[in-house]
């Protein structure tokens, strides 16, 4: 009967050991918030991307060097390309 006793101990204190690093975690994850970024969806980049072919007047010189970081980035290099082809069209559809 004794070996009966010290297995349900020992079982009882994996077992409460266990949910105690169980609890841990959860807790852990809850106070630590999200581990993403937001990232921007096509939609949101294509809009911006569009503003500041707008804002630029037809010349991708008149933007900050900073918006034409941005604008490269959006479009993987073709800022300078994207702004003569888009500021005609959206210019002439009043920017929609």
């Amino acid at each position: 009967m004794a070996k009966k006793e010290k297995s349900s101990v020992g079982l009882i204190v994996g077992l409460v050991l266990v949910s105690v690093a169980a609890l841990g975690f959860v807790l852990f994850r809850s106070f630590s918030g999200p581990s993403y970024t937001q990232v921007p969806t096509s939609k949101e980049l294509h809009s911006r991307a569009e503003k500041l072919a707008l804002k630029s007047g037809g010349d991708f010189a008149s933007l900050s060097p900073a918006e034409q970081k941005v604008l490269d980035d959006i479009t993987m290099g073709r800022g300078k390309k994207y702004v003569e082809i888009n500021y005609k069209r959206l210019s002439a559809s009043g920017g929609k």
